[in-house]
């Protein structure tokens, strides 16, 4: 009995200690409030803000997984935004981070969702293909958290997708599925201005498409949210429903809306939509012959347009050209409804164009051509109604009766086919027996007595062969373990050059303790070691800073990088109290071709050396001096980018003579947060991008411009970032090492 209730006691403390395991892990993981704002944008909250808020989570490292969450809220900004190449930026950025979440919690579900919808939406229009793959991820992670809106809008841009390809059968059963949807939702759902928004867009469509009942049902539906939905959410679906009645030639309820939605907008302060609801307005009101009413609107859209720098709408050159065809200005208006641009549009905007042309020959008493036109728009609608939507279903349904009956033809022949078969088996199986039988018999008797014949010499010759195989395979298993060893051997002692050279380089922490804003080394060798090398040392109130790139790379290269950064080092030493970089290139290239005076090819030049760049900081005075040997130096001072070319002259290089220019130093007043980069030609000869180009100097030197005010760490990181992404799967193709110091 003690024993039992020692067992119970056991068990209800080892529960209790998990779920308080549990709820702590799972509030590791929770997603901050400062994300879940991103909801309210379409509420009415500010990019501006939102963008001001992901600044302030991406400082406060109290939150953990806080760059994460603020490069997601980023991502939401730069969609809202419409700037589709940042979009992709940083929801990349933020998919290579979320790996740092665990797949089964919430927070990546959601996050994971959010980005991928986000990144599908922007490639919508320019790679159709990748925006399904992406919106199909998210589709999976919303239906694992039940994420209703998530899976909504992604039906809803498949649709777009389908529609924009001209498949309007499939984009019609997407939107339908929404409908669907929408239709199982609480009588009163609680999110209003979600659910009027996702309507308004299916009306959209819809009316793109052609299928009134579907956008007269959308528009029902959603006037029940109108009262508790945001002001964005009410002027985006008045919006929609001003824009279908007019091209579902419903003059009057377009203007009655439009005028609705005209008040909301000039409270609102929302000019672009305001300035499209003017010209819907002025065509409208043109449709119904009131010519000065129109031209009144046309003008309050030129207004607004002008003052507020808006683009407009094609159904602005429509109203444009009616109202100058009722002006008497015909030359005006067939310039304006007849050239290529107003001519290219897809059914439900050229059916109404062809409505505006109308005006034109109006204008010029050409009734026959009115005639003509009045019979073609009478071919769009029927074209669009039949022979876009119910034809393609009665193909499908011919498509399938014909499989139907192809089906049945096919099972009836298989019968006839089957029934000769069994009969033609029963005959040829005799047959086949027969021969076996006589086959078997043959074999047997031939083996029987070329048994014995061959009995003694088949042993023989494979106790022959067992021999041969067996010397084989012990040869070949020698070698093996020959091969084994060496390499072995060989892997340990490169591993041991590594070792040796990641203990001559300095530390790149150590950068940080010289006086420094901050500085960051992005160093990737090749190989295992490494031809380039950094070096680096406070003498007094200087900061020496070396980037080399030596000849080769692997341990050829290692051994040259560490035998120059002695020398430097020793050089340093020597020279304490007065030095300059120009002196350390002299007195390196002295001391490299006397030490390696013997390694030269039968011309009798040098083979090996070093392209070097050398910083002299004051990190007093802020003076830097800069010598190089081969390799531009990138200074940004006071927001203006310096190249410090150096001189077209290798260390090492025995062929310098008098004619060449020596080294030479170049000094820069410098200010506290100006940054100095340096670098070797791994990074810039890079292969790489769409079309396997190098990556270059320009691009880096464009990069860096874009950059150059962000931390140090981050400039590091995205620098790495950069140099992965153009790299993608094609191989490294020299050892890299890019530094970054910011005075």
């Amino acid at each position: 009995m003690k024993v039992l209730k020692n067992t119970i006691l056991f068990i209800f403390v080892a529960t209790i200690f998990l779920l308080v395991a549990c709820n702590d892990n799972e509030s590791r993981y929770a997603i901050p409030p400062q994300y879940k704002l991103t909801s309210k944008l379409r509420e009415g909250l500010s990019i501006d803000s939102l963008i001001k808020i992901s600044e302030a989570l991406r400082a406060d490292e109290s939150i953990e997984f806080n760059d994460l969450y603020a490069d997601a809220i980023l991502t939401w900004c730069k969609c809202y935004q419409r700037n589709d190449d940042s979009t992709y930026l940083y929801a990349s950025r933020t998919l290579s981070k979320l790996s740092a979440l665990p797949d089964t919690s919430y927070a990546y579900r959601k996050i994971k969702a959010d980005i991928e919808l986000i990144t599908g939406f922007s490639l919508i229009v320019s790679e159709p293909d990748s925006a399904i793959d992406h919106i199909g991820k998210s589709v999976h992670y919303a239906e694992l958290i039940g994420a209703t809106e998530l899976v909504v809008k992604s039906h809803l841009y498949i649709g777009e997708i389908c529609k924009n390809r001209g498949d309007y059968i499939t984009s019609l059963q997407h939107l339908n599925t929404i409908q669907e949807i929408c239709d199982t939702l609480p009588t009163l759902y609680s999110n209003a201005s979600w659910i009027i928004t996702v309507l308004a867009d299916i009306a959209g469509l819809a009316t793109e498409i052609g299928d009134e009942r579907l956008v007269s049902l959308t528009i029902q539906t959603a006037s029940f949210y109108y009262d508790n939905a945001s002001i964005y959410s009410q002027t985006y679906y008045l919006y929609q429903r001003v824009r279908s009645h007019f091209y579902f030639d419903q003059y009057l309820l377009a203007i009655f809306n439009a005028q609705r939605l005209e008040k909301i907008l000039q409270d609102a302060n929302d000019y672009t939509l305001l300035s499209w609801a003017y010209v819907i307005h002025g065509l409208s009101l043109s449709r119904i012959n009131e010519s000065e009413d129109a031209e009144l609107y046309r003008n309050k859209a030129d207004s607004v347009m002008r003052q507020y720098n808006v683009a407009a709408i094609k159904e602005k050159r429509m109203l444009d050209g009616e109202i100058a065809a009722m002006n008497g200005k015909s030359t005006e208006a067939y310039h304006i409804l007849f050239d290529s641009i107003s001519s290219d549009h897809r059914h439900f905007e050229y059916r109404s164009l062809l409505e505006s042309r109308k005006h034109f020959y109006q204008s010029v008493n050409d009734y026959k051509s009115i005639c003509e036109l009045q019979k073609r728009q009478n071919w769009y609608i029927d074209s669009l109604q039949a022979n876009v939507i119910f034809n393609n279903v009665n193909a499908r349904m011919a498509s399938e009766r014909n499989n139907s009956k192809r089906m049945r033809e096919e099972v009836a022949n298989s019968k006839e086919y089957v029934e000769q078969m069994r009969t033609n088996q029963v005959y040829e199986r005799i047959v086949v027996v027969a021969i076996l039988i006589l086959s078997v018999l043959t074999i047997l008797f031939r083996n029987y007595r070329n048994k014995l014949k061959y009995k003694d010499k088949v042993e023989k010759e494979k106790d022959k062969l067992r021999e041969e195989l067996s010397g084989m395979i012990s040869d070949v298993k020698n070698t093996e373990d020959m091969f084994k060893e060496a390499s072995q051997r060989l892997q340990e002692s490169i591993n041991y050059a590594e070792h040796i050279q990641r203990s001559i380089l300095p530390k790149p922490e150590a950068l940080e303790m010289c006086n420094i804003t901050g500085s960051f080394i992005f160093f990737s060798p090749l190989d295992i070691v490494s031809g380039d090398f950094y070096w680096f040392s406070q003498i007094g109130d200087h900061l020496i800073v070396c980037c080399a790139d030596c000849t080769g790379h692997g341990i050829p290269g290692a051994f040259m990088s560490m035998i120059a950064s002695t020398i430097i080092s020793d050089i340093c030493k020597r020279n304490a109290e007065d030095i300059s970089p120009s002196v350390i290139l002299e007195q390196l290239n002295t001391d490299l071709v006397a030490e390696l005076g013997h390694n030269q090819s039968d011309d009798g030049a040098a083979k090996d050396g070093c392209d070097i760049s050398i910083l002299s900081l004051n990190t007093k005075t802020k003076e830097a001096t800069i010598a190089s040997a081969r390799r531009p130096v990138i200074v940004i001072k006071d927001q203006e980018m310096i190249e410090v070319k150096g001189v077209r002259r290798s260390i090492g290089d025995t062929e310098f003579g008098l004619n060449n220019k020596p080294f030479v130093d170049t000094k820069l007043q410098l200010h506290k947060n100006d940054t100095i980069y340096m670098f070797s030609d791994g990074y810039t000869d890079q292969f790489g991008g769409q079309d396997n180009s190098r990556l270059n100097l320009v691009n880096t030197k464009r990069f860096l411009r874009a950059i150059h005010n962000d931390d140090m760490d981050e400039q590091g990181l995205t620098m790495q970032e950069f140099f992965t992404q153009w790299k993608g799967d094609y191989p490294q193709t020299d050892d890299v090492l890019f530094m970054g110091i910011m005075v």
